[in-house]
């Protein structure tokens, strides 16, 4: 059964916004893309419901990271991460500060993760995140404040302080 053409457009403009979230979310490209395929294809299955929210795009989300729960779980998914990450420390500065965020964030309490990257990888308002996190509004300011008080310390404590005092100013 083919998917319909309004569900092949949002897979258009979703996929690789979904990719680069989940990425910083779990700190793995690879997992990120695996997430974003599974959680699309129950999304696919159930479009006639999933249509008709007021964020698809949550929704797909939530399942992408409910699948990225599950496979940790299942097979120890952040020593492989970490592996990779050690890998990749040759490629230079620019790369080594993404390594150095990425980890950072993944080091976040699992909430505050989630709403920092609703709030700031997809942009979502206080409200809609709050629904797709199926929390108050006000607990996702104070996840979202938490996560960036949290790594304004880190990165000031990788020697990052100029992108940690570029933030402050804003």
């Amino acid at each position: 059964m083919a998917a319909p053409e309004d569900f092949a457009l949002f897979c258009a403009a979703e996929y690789s916004r979904m990719v680069r979230a989940l990425s910083l979310y779990c700190g793995s490209r690879e997992a990120a893309e695996d997430a974003t395929q599974e959680a699309l294809i129950r999304a696919c299955e159930r479009w006639k419901k999933v249509a008709v929210m007021r964020s698809p795009a949550g929704w797909v989300f939530r399942v992408a990271t409910n699948h990225v729960h599950s496979q940790y779980r299942r097979s120890r998914m952040a020593a492989r991460v970490l592996a990779n990450i050690s890998r990749e420390t040759d490629a230079g500065p620019d790369i080594d500060q993404l390594i150095v965020l990425r980890q950072a964030v993944a080091a976040l309490p699992r909430r505050q993760r989630q709403a920092l990257v609703l709030r700031h990888t997809f942009a979502m308002s206080v409200d809609e995140a709050a629904e797709v996190m199926g929390i108050s509004s006000s607990a996702v300011r104070s996840l979202t404040h938490r996560a960036v008080s949290t790594l304004r310390v880190q990165l000031r404590l990788d020697g990052f302080d100029d992108v940690a005092e570029a933030h402050d100013a804003q």
